[in-house]
């Protein structure tokens, strides 16, 4: 029993110690968010600032609340380039008929 009760505790300790509140070097904190004893940002495990129960819009930080303040505008893109022209397509010429009949010479002038 004495065994189950120290590995109780001992995950309770873990636990609690993994969502450690962290001072942020930082910032300077004001009456919107928590602030250590120099001042300093308070953040929690996963790295946001800790806010206190007097935070409004007003109050927000942009280090810890970026997506509140407007962001800026990006320079438009310039134009693609314009479309190179396309090459004049190559004629060729049209194929020579030969009539074929029973009395036709396969020889180089009757190709002519």
């Amino acid at each position: 029993m004495n065994k189950s009760m120290n590995l109780a505790v001992l995950v309770a300790v873990v636990s609690l110690s993994s969502q450690a509140v962290l001072a942020h070097q930082g910032g300077q904190a004001n009456a919107g968010y928590v602030g250590d004893a120099r001042g300093h940002l308070v953040t929690d495990g996963n790295g946001k600032c800790v806010k206190t129960s007097a935070w409004t819009r007003e109050l927000a930080l942009e280090e810890c609340d970026p997506d509140l303040f407007s962001k800026k505008v990006a320079q438009p893109a310039p134009p693609p380039p314009a479309p190179e022209p396309k090459p004049a397509p190559v004629v060729q010429p049209a194929p020579k008929v030969v009539p074929v009949g029973a009395t036709l010479n396969f020889t180089e002038r009757a190709l002519s």
